[in-house]
Parts: structure tokens; sequence; C-alpha cells
């Protein structure tokens, strides 16, 4: 099942990511929920998310007007009986009552229902083979899951670039270095850090990139399953994208984490080449569950492609990625 976006829009930032953590740890629930402490940003964003439905503070209302057209639920500082209408002071499990009443039908609910149990999957990017379209790949996977369900996109690369190309005073100024020291070092804080790190391309969510390879190798071996168990909390996501590069530590061990490893490849003959040698490896290593996970993806050649990742899905690329979405053996990328 798809799920649905719902917006959150109040000014009181304690209350609004209280009441945003909670329903993050409830698993299954159909929606995902995003935070909005800014009336004009969350209007704007409204226009490309499409939300189902929004949580509107009174006073936000009062100071700007009703969002034409949007379906919405008014917070109010006093009790009222109507039905658009919640109290601030009461249980989050009535606001959420109050919500999944408004917003969706009964026959939604029971499919959300009967999602329990799953869990969240994680998807590896990697390959021997370099400069081989490894990381547009794994944007354009995950921009289109994301339009399933809700994914994170994690990069692991040395040098990714894009500090260069995402540089936009909207996006966090934290990354995946601040991420890594909170986890080592102050833990209590670690979903507060994420949550302030954390930016969106379309529908997904991703990290950016530490700027230093260095900051990567600070991991001891065994860290890294437990850094990713903390990162799954701060969900719930159905797909967890993991793009690795050869300076990441203990690499095995976190590609054996995966579900699924995609490792894109091209039909040159030092291709073929560098496939047969890693495979080999990996049997000499006892690593033949990562090789029973693996994919391998042999690319076309591509025109130009656009340079920004949020335009990839636009792309040839894009069209490439959708086939394999849809020849993709036992469901693995269906929607939930």
């Amino acid at each position: 099942m798809r799920k649905k976006r719902i917006a959150l829009c109040d000014a009181n930032e304690k209350f609004i990511f209280l009441l945003e953590e909670y329903f993050r740890g409830i698993e299954y629930l159909p929606f995902v929920a995003d935070v909005y402490t800014d009336y004009g940003r969350y209007l704007s964003c409204d226009e490309k998310y499409h939300y189902e439905g929004a949580l509107i503070a009174e006073e936000l209302l009062e100071e700007r007007g009703s969002p034409a057209g949007k379906k919405y639920v008014v917070l109010t500082e006093e009790r009222s009986g109507e039905d658009e209408k919640v109290y601030r002071y009461q249980s989050a499990d009535a606001l959420l009552e109050a919500l999944l009443k408004a917003f969706f039908s009964a026959e939604q609910l029971r499919e959300a229902g009967s999602m329990q149990g799953r869990k969240c999957r994680y998807i590896g990017f990697y390959s021997p083979v370099k400069r081989c379209l490894q990381t547009s790949f794994s944007l354009v996977l995950g921009q289109l899951l994301a339009k399933r369900g809700r994914v994170l996109y994690l990069n692991f690369e040395t040098c990714s670039g894009w500090e260069e190309i995402l540089v936009n005073s909207e996006f966090s100024q934290e990354n995946m270095a601040d991420l890594l020291y909170y986890f080592k070092n102050i833990p209590k804080e670690f979903e507060t850090c994420f949550r302030n790190a954390k930016a969106k391309l379309n529908e997904m969510d991703y990290i950016k990139p530490s700027l230093s390879f260095i900051d990567l190798q600070q991991m001891e071996e065994g860290e890294w399953e437990s850094f990713l168990e903390y990162v799954s909390r701060c969900g719930p996501y159905d797909f967890i994208l993991l793009d690795f590069s050869d300076s990441l530590p203990d690499l095995l061990s976190i590609l054996k984490k995966c579900d699924r490893i995609y490792s894109v490849c091209s039909a040159e003959s030092i291709s073929v080449m560098k496939r047969k040698q890693y495979e080999i490896l990996l049997k000499e290593l006892h690593q033949e569950g990562i090789l029973a996970n693996t994919r391998w993806c042999t690319m076309p050649q591509f025109g130009q492609l656009p340079e920004h990742p949020s335009q990839l899905v636009y792309s040839a690329l894009a069209d490439f990625v959708r086939n394999l979405m849809r020849e993709e053996t036992e469901g693995f990328l269906d929607a939930r």
C-alpha cells in the first residue's frame, strides 16, 4: 500500500514535533506526517506533495486564512463539538483518531492494518565497477519508490559532490558526519539530530553526505549495524537505501544486512572481468549470501542526463529503472 502524506502545521514547535514523533512510532499507519511551523511554507509544499489532509493550528488560520480547496482539521485551544475541529490538549491517541476519521476511509484503514508485522527493507548499491552511474541509479530508484512509501537515502561516497548541487537555504546544514557524532557521543539526542539533518529530494528523505570520507572511517567494526538500527527508529521507513563506496570500513558486514543489493556494470570487457573477480572474492570469503541477494544491472548507453538529481526521474535512466522495478522478483519493490 502506498502511504498517503498529511501535514502538521503549528507554530508551537515542541508540541507539533512531539506529535509527529508519536505518529512515527506507530508502524504501518496509512500516512506519514510532515511538520511545518511556517504556514506559508506548508501552502507552497502542498502544491508539490498534494497532502491527503492537514492539521492546522487555529491561530495560523486566523492570521492567514483557510487554504482554499484543501482538506484540513483545525487544532483549537478550546473544546468544540464541530467535526472539523480537534482540541489541542487531549491525548495523542484521540488526535490520531480524529485525523484518521477525517482523511481516510474504512477500507484504507483495514488495508493499513493488514500490513502489520512487515519490516523496513534495506537496499544496498555497490559495484566493483566505477563510474557506472551507481549514484544516479540509486537516486532514481529512491525517488520512484518514494511515490509508493516512505524512503530514506544515505550516501557513503568519498566525494559525493552534493554540496555543490544541492546548495539551498532550505536544506539543513547538518550532514552524515553530525549524525555519526551524535550516534557515538550523544545517543540520547540522535533522533533530534536526525530530524534536523533530514532533507527532501522530491518525496524521498535523505541525509547530506559527509564532506570527508575520514568521518566514515571513524566507525569501528560492528558499529554500522547499530547505527542503521538507530536510523530505522527515526522512520518508520519502508525502504532505506544505502549508496556504498570502497572507503566504507566493514563494508561486507553492512552488505550482509541488505535485503537486496544492486550492482551496476556495463557490457565492456573490463567491467565483466571486475564482476567476475568480485564474485570469486566473495566466494573465497564465504559470502555467498551477499551474492544471492545481488542483482547485476547492465547499463546501456544514455545520452546527456540532467545535472540535478530531482530531474533524473524524467530521464532515459528513469525508464530503465522503471522496467527493472516491473521485473523485480517476488514483489520486492511492490508498494506496501
